[in-house]
């Protein structure tokens, strides 16, 4: 498709015309999120097709600045996206098929790229900067930092449940 996006999934696709570049995909068992450099675009599975549901537009009060690949990650009811270049993570939630706003978090690091890789998992995030891998929990809307792993800066985060992994990235292995 020229100019788009197509998603094929058990036989079921989606051609979402963008005119802008495709930074970021998730996809969950009932949603699809894309992200290009005007914001996050969200397709509900709905009577049987892809349906649009909402957008988070950058020049609309959702203020991210979206980097080439994006780090963009949505499981049950929730999606979390980075923004490193504002050392900033966001968490969307899905309610009676409406997503919002639920949190966000604002790392003081400044150029740290906090954000540059995420995962959520119902209340858990793990997210990656260049200093270290944080560890958050949902409480009441607001992110709950609970722990920071310095030692381990990763690359690419997982979360589920209780396990949570973090790829990094050697340099000079002697």
């Amino acid at each position: 498709m020229v100019g788009g996006l197509q998603f094929e999934d058990l036989n079921y696709s989606v051609a979402v015309p963008f005119k802008d570049t495709i930074l970021g995909l998730a996809v969950s068992d009932t949603d699809l999120a894309v992200m290009t450099q005007k914001g996050v675009f969200i397709f509900s599975w709905m009577n049987n097709a892809w349906t649009y549901n909402t957008a988070f537009f950058t020049d609309t009060g959702f203020p991210i600045n979206l980097l080439l690949h994006a780090p963009i990650e949505i499981k049950d009811n929730r999606m979390v996206v980075g923004s490193p270049d504002l050392n900033t993570v966001y968490i969307l939630e899905k309610q009676n098929s409406s997503w919002s706003q639920l949190a966000h978090y604002v790392d003081s690091n400044v150029g740290s790229d906090f954000g540059r890789a995420v995962d959520i998992d119902g209340d858990r995030v793990i997210v990656a900067s260049s200093t270290a891998t944080s560890f958050f929990r949902i409480v009441n809307g607001q992110m709950v930092l609970l722990n920071e792993d310095t030692q381990y800066a990763g690359q690419r985060v997982a979360i589920s449940g209780d396990n949570a992994v973090a790829g990094l990235r050697f340099t000079g292995i002697t």
